[in-house]
């Protein structure tokens, strides 16, 4: 039962992250082109 609570924890953890990492990810490959473009 503990077990099975904390791996939906996990992965509740994990899809909420997801769309952070996401924004970030995007974020650093705008600056990436903006750096390349100037």
């Amino acid at each position: 039962m503990l077990n099975k609570k904390g791996s939906s924890n996990l992965s509740e953890q994990k899809q909420l992250l997801e769309p952070v990492l996401n924004i970030l990810n995007n974020y650093n490959f705008t600056l990436n082109f903006i750096g390349k473009v100037l």
